[in-house]
């Protein structure tokens, strides 16, 4: 299952403090995954952009855990 998550914009200091110091991949990591990390396997893909990034995991349960902890939307392509 594949979800999308869009930067809210109450993390914009963040996310421009993490580009002056050219570590925002690692940022969005330290942020959005670590908090998740027990729940899931290290199965999966993702794809960080400026506003957004988008997580493929294999396995759904994955997936789920990652919605209730961090929240996001399913992306069905």
């Amino acid at each position: 299952m594949k979800i999308k998550f869009e930067f809210p914009n109450g993390y914009k200091s963040e996310m421009q403090s993490a580009r002056d110091a050219n570590d925002f991949d690692a940022w969005v990591i330290r942020k959005f995954i670590r908090p998740v990390r027990a729940l899931i396997s290290e199965q999966f893909r993702m794809d960080i952009q400026p506003d957004h990034f988008t997580i493929d995991f294999v396995e759904d349960e994955d997936a789920e855990a990652f919605l209730t902890v961090i929240g996001g939307r399913a992306v069905y392509e």
